[in-house]
């Protein structure tokens, strides 16, 4: 049955959204997050975000256990992120404890370098047998970073 789902050109769906996210997860004093290419808000009110990821990423066991997610774009021009958050398999070290964050009311990590943020609280999870898995989160909070401080002129004295 999949046989016959992996002939499909993906030409005809290229208008569907794509981007890169950081999807992030806390639990427990641990951290952890991955750059993932599929996020889409499924519903608008109230909001809800649907997440699909390749399954067995490290960030699951903290999602599952904490019940919230975070989820921040990443642009193409982004450097540190995905440098930061490869999706190479398991990770046992905290990549926050280098990058500067804030904390989401749920506990979640959000880098403060992000552009815009969301955090959602998980209210389903599906595990696809084609090695996938999908997590649906209603946004519990948003957010855009706070403009930088304006920087005041010294003026030269006149005597």
């Amino acid at each position: 049955m999949r046989d016959a789902f992996e002939n499909i050109p993906a030409g005809p769906m290229d208008w569907l959204p794509t981007g890169s996210f950081l999807i992030t997860a806390t639990h427990d004093k641990r951290s952890s997050g991955v750059i993932i290419e599929n996020a889409i808000l499924c519903c608008p009110d109230p909001r809800i975000i649907l997440v699909a990821m390749p399954s067995g990423r490290h960030v699951e066991p903290l999602m599952r256990d904490n019940r919230h997610f975070g989820l921040t774009p990443v642009s193409e021009d982004e450097r540190l992120l995905p440098r930061a958050f490869p999706d190479d398999g398991e990770s046992h070290e905290d990549k926050f404890l280098t990058i500067p964050c804030r904390v989401g009311p749920g506990g979640t990590m959000i880098p403060s370098r992000c552009e815009a943020w969301v955090e959602c609280e998980i209210i389903r999870h599906i595990d696809l047998e084609v090695g996938h898995r999908l997590w649906v989160g209603r946004v519990i909070a948003c957010g855009e970073p706070a403009p930088p401080p304006k920087r005041r002129s010294i003026k030269a004295k006149s005597n």
